[in-house]
């Protein structure tokens, strides 16, 4: 009896589940040794159809981990890298829910159609794979009850050129347009 009076008491305090039109997908790319750089694009994809226009969230935590350490707790976040959003910069969230959060953490994200999209971006020693990260919101405009929701983040291929790659492409630019350049004058000379 003990045990189902726990039970039901477990399911009044979950409630029923609550959709997350969401996703967070991220990149990695290693910088030197154990640095890794980490882009963060948020976007409002309604892949479950239940967005409803005006809906928006708050208490953004990436990188999360239930009532354990965050895999990201040493994030140290861009705050030149915001692109849309409310939010000015990183904190770390504790309690039930770990790891950094947008901050102002109690500031909605209201995206006005599917396919809005937040970046961010920052570093961290820690490279995870698919699987490894997880994201959160702590409430949404449409519900009442605050309840974070937990989903699993994507990892996608983001190509970032290195240094040599550019040089090499600015000496290509350089040699054409030096080309070009003695064209036009020996054309003039003849």
């Amino acid at each position: 009896m003990k045990k189902l009076i726990v039970f039901i008491l477990s399911i009044g305090l979950i409630g029923p589940a609550v959709a997350l039109p969401l996703q967070l997908e991220y990149g990695v790319n290693q910088l030197s040794g154990n640095v890794y750089r980490y882009d963060f694009f948020l976007k409002l994809d309604n892949h479950d159809n239940s967005w409803i226009a005006g809906q928006g969230w708050r208490g953004i935590i990436f990188g999360d981990a239930f009532q354990t350490a965050s895999p990201l707790a040493n994030f140290s976040g861009n705050l030149q890298s915001f692109s849309g959003g409310p939010w000015t910069g990183f904190e770390l969230a504790s309690g039930d829910h770990n790891g950094p959060a947008l901050s102002p953490f109690l500031d909605f994200w209201v995206p006005a159609n599917v396919g809005d999209s937040v970046h961010w971006s920052g570093f961290s020693s820690a490279n995870l794979t698919q699987g490894q990260l997880f994201f959160s919101t702590l409430a949404s405009t449409q519900n009442n009850g605050l309840r974070a929701i937990m989903q699993e983040a994507e990892r996608i291929v983001v190509v970032i050129p290195e240094p040599s790659t550019i040089a090499m492409m600015l000496i290509g630019l350089g040699v054409l347009f030096s080309l070009s350049w003695f064209k036009r004058r020996r054309r003039r000379l003849l």
